[in-house]
């Protein structure tokens, strides 16, 4: 099961270009055991036999060389007893932390600040492969944090399990591109304050009751909502957690996709179902889900929501600047009008968003914590979503040759005539 994992991951990270074909290395512990990557394989095609298994009495079993960051990993578990995976990488978004020696701002999203806040540091810098390299470490992992950026280096993160450490090394990407973004558009990064933070925590802590067990019912619009938030991974729209897409369907039951899972490993059967503001089954719904079920109490017209960070649309949402969508006529035509609103506490965020959406009005950011698409089918709600992170990729990307030109006010108008939505509802 060891072996099968860390392939598993390896090749995900590769795949994700989150590591390259020699960088990096995963390990798992078991009872008697640690199995490590080899060195100087190629990580995209790594087999269950090219895995390295070193006994806790020293003795080594496999085919190839153990990784020479395996002392780093072994300090980190005599360090961390309770802690079963270790995941080392060179992902290019951190590496520029890392190379300039600064920490990312974890507080940049409610959700990385939950995970992460308080748990990562910055380890001295030490030669590969040495026995100062794993001293350094382990001064950063000594058992109250999960996360060490190595000056010049990489990173170390240890959890639980090589999900957990997984998800963290996707949290930290995400958090890394978004100011890296924001910076392109010349803003200045905004961060949670700590009482923003446990406001969020306390939020996110209280969630519905369950009721009876899952019917299995609704099997096409099951089959369609785990496609689509598959799509959105794949797109690079959200993380392999982050993304909260909800369904109201008839009789007012609402499909979503759970907490904590992996939208790789989703199936049909995954989603949660929402029935009389219960929730069926084992599962719980996606942490955001309370947040969906207020603006669906608030709006009748509405039938999806989807709530994701993907990197670019986020840099607004993060920053002082604000995301312009008079640039683009798809865009102006999809999304209308893309206002940014303060993180509150979610009774104030349902006050603040009561009949918010209409015709000018199907996206809106929440600093520092997602975007927020809605609308009446999930494939026309998917594609808004689409629309908003393509376009701010585009501007932002353009954003060191040229500021973007907005449209004139006739080009503006006949698009919300084509739209329907002419004349422009004055504020």
């Amino acid at each position: 099961m060891e072996k099968e994992i860390i392939c598993y991951y390896i090749k995900r990270l590769y795949d994700k270009k989150l590591t390259t074909m020699s960088g990096g290395n995963l390990s798992v512990k078991s009872e008697n055991s640690v199995y490590v990557t080899p060195s100087e394989i190629d990580k995209g095609n790594l087999k269950t036999d090219d895995i390295m298994e070193i006994l806790n009495t020293g003795e080594i079993y496999g085919k190839h060389k153990v990784t020479s960051e395996f002392p780093v990993h072994k300090a980190v578990y005599e360090m961390n007893h309770d802690m079963n995976a270790i995941l080392h990488s060179h992902t290019s978004s951190i590496l520029g932390f890392s190379t300039a020696h600064i920490l990312p701002k974890v507080k940049l999203l409610a959700n990385v600040a939950y995970d992460l806040n308080g748990k990562i540091e910055i380890a001295k810098y030490a030669d590969p492969g040495t026995k100062q390299l794993a001293d350094e470490t382990v001064k950063v992992l000594n058992g109250s944090n999960a996360v060490a950026i190595l000056e010049n280096h990489g990173l170390f993160i240890v959890d639980h399990t090589m999900e957990d450490c997984y998800d963290k090394l996707e949290n930290l990407d995400l958090v890394c591109r978004i100011e890296s973004n924001i910076k392109k558009i010349g803003g200045t990064p905004k961060e949670l304050t700590e009482e923003q933070i446990d406001q969020y925590k306390n939020d996110v802590e209280n969630n519905l009751t369950r009721s009876e067990e899952d019917n299995g019912g609704y099997q096409e619009e099951r089959k369609l909502l785990a496609e689509l938030l598959k799509r959105l991974y794949s797109r690079g729209i959200s993380t392999c957690k982050n993304a909260c897409f909800s369904w109201r369907l008839k009789n007012h039951d609402i499909l979503v996709n759970p907490d904590n899972m992996d939208v790789t490993t989703l199936k049909p059967e995954d989603l949660v179902l929402i029935h009389d503001n219960k929730y069926c089954g084992e599962k719980k719904p996606h942490r955001d889900f309370l947040f969906h079920l207020s603006i669906y109490k608030n709006h009748d017209h509405i039938n999806n929501v989807i709530s994701s960070c993907p990197p670019y649309a986020m840099a607004y949402a993060c920053s002082d600047q604000e995301y312009v969508t008079r640039v683009i006529a798809e865009c102006y035509g999809y999304l209308r009008n893309i206002e940014k609103k303060e993180l509150k506490s979610r009774s104030e965020m349902e006050e603040l968003l009561k009949g918010y959406f209409d015709d000018y009005h199907n996206t809106v950011l929440i600093q520092n914590y997602a975007c927020i698409v809605t609308g009446p089918h999930p494939l026309k709600t998917y594609d808004r979503m689409e629309v908003a992170e393509s376009t701010a990729e585009a501007i932002i990307e353009t954003f060191p040759v040229n500021k973007p030109v907005l449209m004139d006010q006739r080009a503006v108008e006949v698009i919300q005539k084509n739209c329907g939505i002419y004349p422009e509802k004055k504020e």
